[in-house]
């Protein structure tokens, strides 16, 4: 009896609201940590009185199916060029994403190595961001989890593609905590040993008299980035100040990535004394389009060229 390890599991992703996988032209192939994508289907019990407290199988029938899960990697440039426009709608122009009204759709194969005849992949379509969250902290590399929402999960008894192959230029290491620097308030760049970026499009699944999702719909944006920072002579000036905009930026040699904030909301809390080490202060920030409503919420500068 062989193996299954996660060692051996790849993932590509279509572009495309009817994916045809395995499609080698149009997939791209890319590494992740983790994943949780799965579709759960509810069962309905119908079951009445018939004389016996047993509960007879016939008795259940198929219900509505949630696809839905998360996919863990690690946040590298060249994968932030074609992750940003599903995480926020719009798509590349010179290098810049902006946020869209709508967000595409797309399609998941999964390899999970099991073998069944030929193959043991798994594809998910109509798939659409729900939620991103970049984080760090001292001495690890970034990471980015992006959690989906699909319409269907298909089991495919087939190969996985032999193609596309991952990237392998510079571009393709991960951000590592120290290349990161956060500009804001009056301090200007900012000392922090963790950090949290949290892009919110409160996607919902539209079902209505089927058992699959007719549309997954984006409800609502929030973006908030949580900091923790020493309280010192230096930030806490900034403690409640009014709303100003900000940005964090990674530099990676000639590559970087700027997430730049509209306003940035001060969600005020207090730092407290835990003991005898240093006192930090958990900033806590909305980032909101801004007052005369001409900056975004968060708009990214992606430089992903080595």
């Amino acid at each position: 009896m062989t193996c299954a390890t996660g060692s051996q599991a790849r993932m590509v992703v279509e572009d495309s609201a009817t994916p045809t996988f395995p499609d080698t032209a149009a997939s791209l192939k890319y590494e992740f940590l983790s994943e949780t994508l799965t579709g759960r289907q509810e069962q309905i019990d119908v079951s009445g009185i018939s004389g016996s407290r047993e509960r007879r199988a016939q008795a259940l029938v198929d219900g509505p199916e949630d696809i839905s899960g998360d996919i863990t990697m690690y946040l590298t440039p060249v994968d932030l060029d074609t992750w940003l426009p599903r995480i926020l709608g719009g798509a590349e122009v010179a290098d810049v994403f902006d946020i869209a009204e709508t967000l595409p759709e797309f399609g998941v194969l999964l390899d999970r190595v099991a073998t069944n005849g030929t193959g043991s992949t798994f594809a998910y379509k109509g798939c659409k961001v729900s939620r991103c969250v970049i984080a760090g902290s001292s001495g690890n590399p970034v990471t980015m989890v992006v959690t989906l929402i699909g319409k269907t999960e298909t089991f495919h008894g087939e190969a996985f593609p032999a193609s596309p192959a991952l990237p392998t230029g510079a571009n393709s290491q991960p951000y590592v905590f120290h290349e990161g620097s956060l500009t804001y308030g009056s301090a200007g760049t900012y000392q922090y040993n963790a950090f949290e970026l949290i892009i919110d499009n409160f996607a919902e699944a539209r079902l209505e008299n089927a058992l699959t999702a007719e549309e997954i719909c984006a409800t609502d944006l929030g973006v908030t980035l949580n900091v923790n920072v020493p309280w010192i002579d230096t930030f806490a000036p900034d403690y409640d100040i009014a709303d100003i905009t900000g940005d964090l930026t990674f530099t990676k040699d000639a590559m970087s990535t700027i997430f730049q904030f509209g306003e940035l909301v001060q969600i005020k809390q207090a730092p407290n004394v835990a003991g005898k080490q240093q006192i930090r202060w958990p900033l806590a920030l909305e980032a909101r389009l801004s007052a005369d409503g001409l900056t975004p919420a968060i708009s990214v500068t992606n430089d992903s060229v080595a």
